[in-house]
């Protein structure tokens, strides 16, 4: 039909043969420039890998869709951010473990909910205890002072009633003989540790600033205060000469500070003094990130909240890991999707959800 076209619009116009001619020698010429044009565009690379469709396109699904997506960010991101294939399953999980984990989140909105299977080994207990070959280091608060002969070297412990998680309690001695080894500095003093719900109460009569009993971060056994203590005064450590380092250093043991300064508009509070323990995964983003606890769930809420979308943080020891947040909706017990062929963790939030993180790949050195 579009032939036709032509022919009826050319008769119509009825032109002579020359004119014919030079019609055509016009066409050729304009096609000629054409080409011409198109092939310095090709060689420029204008029109050089350009993704499909199916480069960038989302997907989602069941286990095999899911490699599809983490290959596809693979794809996208650069060679020191790729993520590597992965696999996943289903694995049966309480909906209690939402309120379980390193990462639960410790406020007035979000109570602790103390645990039933924890053991309690107070300063009245022998310090002959072989503490190191003890099992389940998670579920054991001990007294810092039992433990010393074994953990405790380059720093104080400002009272035998100071306790913490076991497992807590060896990263802590890891963290401060190295700030010790490296600063030639033994003035690093710990001075608070876990608190009962009832001690929590004693406390919030004494000092209106003071989180409610159930509301406190030093409820989990992860969470303890450092000072400096020098010529029989305390002061704050963080700001003293050596304090640099322990800023820069304590994300590579687990460390972060859970109330610094620069986040307490988020937090409601301002001690940097008080750390806790998360692990060397999320600690390691949220300190280099310059945020704090509450904003890092947040983030893993509202951007990472899915298998095929995981976050990728690199740690100091030579491992990359992937961290994703999945919702849980329902109670009693509900399905999980873990990788299924990699080591991971995984912890509640405290608010609705789990975090899963997983090694991915030791990184090429």
């Amino acid at each position: 039909m579009e032939y036709q076209s032509i022919r009826r619009y050319k008769k119509q116009r009825k032109p002579g043969k020359l004119n014919d001619m030079w019609m055509l020698l016009l066409i050729v010429i304009v096609l000629v420039i054409v080409g011409l044009f198109g092939m310095a565009l090709f060689k420029g690379g204008l029109f050089k890998d350009r993704p499909t469709t199916s480069d960038t396109e989302e997907t989602s699904g069941e286990d095999s869709e899911s490699e599809t997506a983490v290959t596809t960010v693979e794809e996208e991101t650069t060679a020191d951010e790729k993520i590597p294939p992965i696999s996943f399953k289903n694995v049966t999980v309480s909906s209690d473990e939402v309120h379980r984990g390193l990462l639960v989140l410790i406020d007035a909105d979000h109570p602790y909910v103390f645990p039933n299977d924890i053991t309690f080994m107070d300063n009245t207990v022998s310090a002959g205890i072989e503490y190191d070959t003890l099992e389940n280091k998670d579920k054991l608060i001990v007294s810092i002072y039992n433990t010393r002969k074994i953990y405790v070297d380059g720093y104080g412990v400002a009272s035998a009633y100071v306790m913490l998680r076991l497992d807590v309690i060896e990263k802590v001695s890891e963290f401060l003989k190295a700030f010790s080894v490296k600063n030639n500095d033994n003035s690093a003093l710990i001075t608070g540790g876990y608190r009962s719900y009832s001690s929590q109460a004693d406390l919030a009569e004494k000092n209106e600033g003071a989180a409610k009993p159930g509301c406190s971060d030093f409820h989990t056994g992860t969470t303890f205060t450092v000072q400096k203590y020098a010529g029989g005064v305390q002061s704050d450590l963080l700001s003293a000469a050596h304090g640099g380092w322990l800023k820069s250093n304590m994300c590579n043991y687990g460390f972060i500070m859970r109330y610094p300064s620069y986040a307490q508009e988020k937090t409601g509070y301002n001690i940097p003094s008080q750390l806790r323990y998360v692990g060397n995964v999320s600690a390691t983003f949220i300190m280099n990130s310059g945020i704090c606890l509450e904003e890092y769930l947040e983030l893993l809420r509202t951007e990472f909240n899915t298998p095929d979308s995981p976050l990728l943080v690199s740690c100091n020891d030579g491992w990359d890991y992937v961290v994703y947040y999945t919702p849980v909706t329902e109670e009693g017990d509900v399905m999980l999707s873990v990788p299924s062929e990699l080591e991971y963790t995984i912890s509640g939030d405290n608010i609705g959800g789990i975090i899963v993180t997983a090694k991915v790949r030791e990184r090429k050195q």
